[in-house]
């Protein structure tokens, strides 16, 4: 601790350069993402500012640090803008037939595959529902479909998919009915890696199945799709899921053994041979599994660590992340990103910053289990400081024995990754080492369903990004505290302290809904929900056992969040037998779900006119019976008669709101307006 010089800015900057240089260009890129749709035509100014901010820098001395930091910034903006400016491809607006090639294993869902198809060199995400065919990795498949852009439902609190697929590259998404796609005849051969992969899970399927295949998959190959969701949210929920994640952990216990020999390797010659057999059995380890960037974070810093090693040069962690981060940052700008990759560097960061600064007894140095396990509590408690703040704003959950679970878990996943190695390297011993595995996988199971029994075993929030910061500035705040002692920081910290507190205030009456009308965005699933002050709320969905699934998703992110428990309603104030009507304070609403008699018998105004799946005439026969003041049509009308009621709304001067395209239909009864989704 005596060694650790003061956190102050200069220090830093001169201590270690590529720390301030990564966040400095992290910062670019995410004011790039953000700035991007206004400076696309700018480029050309930009790099012109680019280099003379350089070109200060070198002549003139007394701003050649804030001239070298606000290039840095901007290399990330310029970097980000290249990398963005192929984002969108046009689509035909209509049907075709595409040829395409499976480079992923497709994921097979209740009804349907899920699987990455590259048309050219455009990759697209297809949903494909089952039918005679089953798709595979480097299939050649038909597809006859219209692709589309990403996009989002438009549901408040849902995930954005669009985003997501954006970042990952995906330049389209599409839907195909079982018999508008086939696999063709021809299937394009696979990489060396690819196969290799398949043939490894292939012989975890010959004696492992269901959530023992699953969780062996996800720990050794990085294959997920095979998880359930009660299983991801166990791991979640008792702060585990960092285990089904490949990160430098799995990569530290899987060459374990190599680390050592490399550490008390004393010839050079062979110390040269041996790290270059290293290197290369971790960068096809890391090709093999998908290349995630959690793992491309810990192999890269591998890599600088072996080699600095073998240069016989001592190299401080941080500096091995920070030329990592910055590595990753400019040859996939898009990384800073992904969650996993953020979670990777943030834990990396609290092991390398905090546990030098944690204090040390001397009755655990005399026993060497001792330091094991004081070691993993130390280890475990540093990066979930780090992380901490990241978990609750992207999982909106803090795991309370998180620690507890870590000394379980860390030593069971050790057991299970060594075993599952020598089940590839010992194919004799195939049989004995999956009943290891299972037994291993079990008690893993059984123990993290154990804790999470526990009361209180995790609490559910729901920060907001400003007070993701704060936390993170309040944490270095003590941290820089902790290490020069100074008083004055002592109001630093009770500025972030309070700075805390109102903005949780601030987030708790955000969580407080007005009235709200909401229809959501969902396949085949007629709904309307109405809520009231205080939260409280009713839903009426139509054929509400059959389509409760539907609803899944949105009782898992937005009423969770805003704890909503809404009362079904099954049955509403009826003035025909023909359709449903509501009234919400003071809106009326009718629900169209069957055809109107040709004769008027009576005419009613109303402000919302749903029209949904079983209507199927024209316009006009339901105005004989309804004056609306606007028609909304659900996702459940096919394309032709969505496309017909949108015309006869025009010719009638109707507003119309298309569920489908526009997004969930949210109506504000305070503001007395509509949003277009969330």
């Amino acid at each position: 601790m005596q060694n650790l010089r003061k956190p102050t800015f200069s220090n830093i900057c001169f201590d270690t350069p590529l720390l301030p240089t990564s966040i400095l260009l992290g910062v670019g890129i995410l004011i790039g993402d953000i700035a991007f749709p206004y400076i696309r035509s700018l480029l050309l100014p930009l790099v012109c500012i680019v280099i003379s901010l350089l070109l200060s820098a070198i002549y003139f001395r007394k701003v050649a640090l804030f001239c070298i930091g606000s290039t840095l910034i901007l290399f990330g903006v310029f970097r980000l803008s290249i990398n963005r400016i192929d984002d969108i491809h046009e689509w035909p607006k209509e049907k075709q037939v595409y040829i395409g090639t499976i480079r992923e294993v497709p994921k097979e869902k209740e009804k349907s595959w899920i699987a990455d198809v590259w048309i050219g060199k455009e990759k697209v995400r297809a949903t494909l529902l089952k039918g005679k065919n089953q798709p595979h990795l480097g299939d050649k498949i038909l597809l006859n479909t219209q692709i589309e852009q990403p996009h989002n439902n438009g549901n408040p609190g849902e995930f954005d998919y669009a985003t997501y697929l954006r970042r990952q590259d995906y330049k389209g998404v599409c839907f195909c009915y079982a018999d508008n796609w086939k696999i063709s005849e021809t299937a394009e051969s696979l990489s060396f890696l690819q196969k290799g992969k398949e043939r490894l899970i292939r012989q975890y399927k010959d004696y492992l199945d269901g959530e023992d295949l699953a969780v062996i998959a996800a720990m050794t190959l990085g294959e997920k799709s095979l998880l359930t969701s009660d299983t991801k949210d166990l791991f979640s929920e008792t702060g585990t899921s960092h285990i089904l994640a490949l990160s430098g952990l799995h990569l530290g216990i899987l060459f374990m053994l190599v680390f050592y020999l490399l550490r008390h390797t004393r010839k050079r010659f062979q110390r040269v041979i041996l790290t270059g057999i290293t290197l290369l059995l971790i960068w096809m380890f890391v090709g093999l599994v998908g290349a995630p960037m959690s793992l491309c974070r810990a192999a890269l810093m591998s890599t600088i660590g072996l080699i600095a090693g073998c240069l016989r040069r001592n190299v401080k962690a941080i500096d091995c992340l920070s030329l990592a981060v910055v590595t990753i940052l400019l040859i996939s700008p898009q990384a800073i990103f992904d969650i996993g990759f953020q979670l990777s560097v943030s834990a990396v960061i609290g092991i390398v910053i905090i546990s030098p600064i944690l204090p040390r007894f001397r009755f655990v140095e005399k026993y060497k289990i001792l330091q094991v396990i004081y070691k993993l509590l130390i280890t475990s408690l540093c990066a979930q400081i780090g992380t901490a703040p990241l978990v609750g704003l992207y999982f909106h959950i803090f795991p309370t024995y998180s620690i507890l679970s870590s000394i379980i878990v860390i030593p069971l996943a050790s057991i299970i990754l060594l075993t599952s190695l020598l089940f590839f390297l010992i194919p004799f011993a195939q049989p004995i080492l999956a009943i290891s595995l299972h037994t291993s996988i079990r008690v893993l199971k059984h123990s993290l369903t154990f804790i999470n029994e526990f009361p209180y075993s995790h609490i559910d929030i729901y920060p907001s990004i400003f007070i993701a910061v704060i936390i993170y500035l309040l944490i270095y705040q003590i941290y820089s505290f902790i290490l020069t002692h100074r008083s004055w920081k002592i109001y630093g910290i009770s500025f972030y302290v309070l700075l805390l507190f109102i903005a949780t205030i601030i987030n708790i009456e955000q969580h407080k809904l007005s009235p709200q009308i909401i229809i959501y965005n969902l396949y085949k699933c007629p709904n309307i929900h109405f809520i009231s002050k205080n939260n409280s709320s009713q839903i009426w969905v139509s054929d509400s056992v059959q389509n409760s699934k539907k609803l899944t998703f949105i009782k898992k992110s937005f009423w969770k969040e805003y704890q909503l428990n809404p009362k079904t309603i099954t049955t509403s104030l009826r003035t025909s037998r023909k359709y449903n009507y509501f009234r919400f304070h003071e809106k009326t609403i009718i629900v169209l779900q069957e055809n109107m008699p040709y004769k008027a018998s009576e005419q009613i105004n109303i402000d919302i006119l749903y029209i949904c799946k079983g209507y199927k005439q024209q316009l006009d026969n339901a105005l004989k019976y309804i004056t609306p003041k606007l028609i909304i049509i659900d996702n459940s009308l096919s394309d032709f008669y969505r496309k017909r009621l949108i015309k006869d709304a025009s010719k009638n001067a109707i507003e119309i709101y298309d569920i489908k395209k526009q997004g969930a239909y949210i109506l504000d009864l305070d503001k007395k307006e509509a949003n277009k989704g969330f």
